[in-house]
């Protein structure tokens, strides 16, 4: 079973659901018809690809996989994974393990941050690409006018 989902992916499935014709479908299809364009090929694919297989599993909706709350859960989510990331970069810091050792610590909680991260987002409609792109004008932006000077 491929274990991507593409933009081609959904697309064939609102074609499918809107052939279905059941009303009971409709916010469904408004969900996925909007979130189609927001996410690239890649890590954020491969997190959708897992959140649809845990509604198949579960017999859910997509958007019914986000709860009431999304906010609160997925932000809290991701600050705790955020808190256990940190602690295991301080106590591999303060055990001074090897280069390799800390990388395992950063790679056990970092996939976490990632998968909260991208839920968190889609569960608000918010297009990765775009705030990251322009996040990253910015960081060149103050690279331009010295803001890095100090890290020199």
């Amino acid at each position: 079973m491929n274990k991507y989902l593409t933009k081609n992916h959904i697309e064939e499935a609102i074609l499918a659901l809107k052939r279905a014709k059941e009303t009971s479908i409709d916010e469904e299809i408004q969900f996925l018809e909007k979130l189609k364009d927001t996410f690239p090929d890649g890590l954020i694919e491969s997190v959708i690809a897992s959140q649809y297989e845990m509604c198949r599993i579960l017999n859910i909706g997509f958007a019914e996989s986000f709860g009431n709350q999304p906010s609160f859960y997925f932000g809290l989510g991701l600050a705790g994974e955020c808190g256990e990331l940190a602690q295991n970069i301080l106590r591999c810091e303060r055990r001074g393990v090897s280069k390799s050792e800390l990388k395992a610590q950063i790679e056990n909680e970092l996939d976490d941050v990632v998968v909260y991260s991208v839920l968190l987002a889609l569960s608000h409609e918010i297009d990765l690409n775009r705030i990251v792109e322009q996040k990253c004008k910015i960081i060149i932006e103050r690279a331009k006018n010295g803001y890095y000077d100090r890290m020199k």
